[in-house]
């Protein structure tokens, strides 16, 4: 490989000498070689190698700036097994911390404390981690990027909950999710995807399956919601698929971790054919038959007996890890091969792997106890402080906004008060203007009455006579048949009025059936042909609401309920109702207009 590279330098230089026999220059660019970040980020997840050497070639023809380089090496170093890479992809990142170019550009920043925390995470290192995932809190707040800020709060609420605190992890975790629920853009669902994943986590560790399953099925509808509406939830972000089959790798691949999490969780809780459904549905996917993803359901298959598979992965881990066996993932692949061992009654060799799976946990606890004990306490009492200074700082801001609301608040208040008192003066004057017309109405009505009356009971020598019910009585059966129904409406419309017998609630089609010895069917009749009237019922009805009309205005005394039982109305509703449906006012509102109008106005 370094003779290849020394090869490619030599004729690079060749060529460069050649170029400027003729007076031209050409400066190194990504399209003139295959030595970019592009490029190792094509490989390094199966030939870390060959991305490293990449790498560095890359700086050499001048692709790559140092610092840009050094991200790259460490990115690649944190995806091996061995701990010895780890290690050095954290002090490529924590010498790229305390550089002044990195330091005063954020997204550079921003990326090494990212990778900081996937580091501490994978070494379940929470002291750097808690202390790492503040920083990028911090930095994503004073960026005003809100959904990166709270995928990282996410993170902050495990690491607490791992510290023991699962109360107050999952509290973190959950307002992350409530705010970005809902949302539809792609920032915020990976935000929101990412939040979900890191509170199944904590809910499988403390054994609250049912909710763990639960949580799973939400993350199943987001990423359903985002499969049938993409365009919906596109907003540009450096994180989202660039393309439908990037789009499709991204939904499968969490929709197989939400399968894997679910499995889990009913072979957990005693449901084994659930567990079976959706381990099969797990290992359909691309990355139920990646390593990782067969590594991720390593529990799901020792709860399920299903020895083969599991220790077919040992095997496959074993090999990825070679000699770097002082590891977490090293002792659980012993505890698997523990529980295979008994699970095909080959006790002798459980025993054996059970004692080994013991000695390397209690070199991992003890180291890790020793490392991290002080730096909890010191890293959680730092975040306890920040997040004591945040909720000063939100009271502050909360207080401002609060007077600046009160005064707003008074501001409009006044305002209505003043529309208010002119709406109300005009309605007075509308009121006023209504109550006139109404008032000339009536009197014009009575009026005309009075006339049509007069005309009605006329003599045959053409003198007048003021009609009269009583004459119904003194005539004949025939003589009754051949008044007209506008002459029968008139006599018995001015024994109604006479008599006040509207008045009476009781005042209806039979009343005067009984009363005058007319047929229902006359009566009806004279009502709906001989008057302006569709029917007894409504010629009662208006003479009720004028009397009441009359009456609200000459006496101020009488409630409005008094009112409505002296005017023959059951109800005071129903006076209401019909009080605005004729005049257009309420009674309440007619009897204001009266009090306000001035001593020499015409009410009543």
């Amino acid at each position: 490989m370094r003779l290849h590279v020394f090869c490619l330098l030599l004729l690079m230089m060749l060529m460069g000498c050649r170029q400027s026999s003729v007076s031209t220059t050409h400066r190194s660019s990504p399209v003139d070689t295959a030595y970019t970040d592009s490029a190792a980020l094509a490989v390094f997840d199966y030939h870390p190698d060959r991305a490293l050497t990449i790498i560095d070639s890359a700086v050499i023809v001048g692709n790559l700036t140092e610092e840009r380089a050094s991200f790259l090496r460490a990115k690649i170093l944190s995806q091996s097994y061995k701990a010895q890479r780890l290690d050095s992809a954290q002090a490529i990142c924590e010498c790229l911390l305390a550089d002044k170019a990195v330091a005063a550009d954020d997204d550079m920043r921003q990326d090494v404390l990212e990778l900081l925390c996937n580091i501490a995470r994978m070494r379940c290192d929470y002291g750097p981690w808690l202390k790492w995932a503040s920083q990028l809190v911090e930095l994503c707040r004073s960026r005003g990027c809100e959904a990166e800020m709270m995928r990282n709060q996410a993170e902050i609420g495990v690491i607490h909950a791992s510290l023991g605190l699962v109360s107050t992890g999952l509290a973190e975790i959950d307002s992350v999710i409530s705010r970005l629920d809902g949302i539809r853009h792609f920032n915020e669902l990976d935000a929101s995807v990412i939040a979900m994943k890191r509170k199944i986590n904590v809910l499988c560790d403390v054994g609250r399956y049912a909710d763990e399953i639960d949580v799973a099925h939400r993350l199943i509808e987001r990423l359903d919601d985002y499969e049938k509406f993409p365009d919906a939830y596109h907003d540009g972000t450096y994180r989202e698929p660039a393309d439908a089959t990037e789009r499709g790798k991204y939904i499968n691949f969490y929709r197989a971790q939400a399968h894997g999490f679910m499995a889990e969780a009913f072979a957990a809780s005693g449901d084994e054919r659930q567990a079976r459904r959706q381990l099969a549905l797990f290992e359909a996917s691309d990355y139920g038959r990646t390593l990782s993803g067969r590594a991720m359901i390593a529990n799901t298959l020792c709860r399920l007996h299903e020895w083969d598979k599991l220790l077919a992965t040992c095997d496959d881990v074993t090999r990825a890890l070679g000699d770097d066996t002082l590891r977490r993932d090293y002792a659980n692949v012993v505890r698997y091969r523990a529980l295979v061992a008994e699970g095909h009654g080959q006790y002798s060799a459980a025993s054996a792997a059970w004692k080994r799976y013991i000695a390397i946990d209690e070199v991992l606890n003890d180291s890790l106890r020793r490392s991290q004990t002080q730096m909890y306490a010191a890293r959680f009492h730092f975040h306890e402080q920040r997040r004591e200074l945040d909720r000063k700082t939100a009271d502050a801001r909360r207080g401002r906004i609060m007077a600046w609301a009160g005064a707003l608040i008074a501001l409009l208040a006044v305002g209505f008060a003043l529309w208010s008192s002119r709406q109300r003066r005009l309605l007075r004057q509308k009121n006023r203007v209504l109550i006139d017309k109404i008032n000339d109405a009536l009197d014009y009505r009575e009026k005309y009455q009075a006339l049509s009356d007069m005309q009605v009971g006329s003599d045959d020598a053409g003198h007048t006579t003021s009609p009269d019910a009583a004459m119904i009585g003194a005539m004949s059966r025939s003589e009754v048949d051949a008044l007209t129904d506008e002459q029968l409406f008139a006599l018995l419309s001015r024994a109604i009025v006479d008599d006040r017998l509207f008045l009476d609630p009781a005042c209806d089609r039979q009343m005067l059936m009984e009363r005058y010895g007319l047929t229902k069917e006359r009566i009806g009749a004279a009502f709906s042909r001989g008057s302006e009237h569709n029917s007894l019922a409504s010629y009662i009805r208006d003479l009720r609401l004028e009397y009441a009309f009359r009456m609200l205005a000459d006496n101020p005394d009488y409630t409005i309920n008094q009112v409505a039982k002296e005017c023959g109305f059951f109800s005071a509703d129903t006076f209401r109702r019909g009080f605005k449906d004729k005049f257009g006012i309420s009674p309440t509102e007619y009897r204001q207009a009266c009090q306000s109008s001035s001593p020499n106005a015409k009410i009543g």
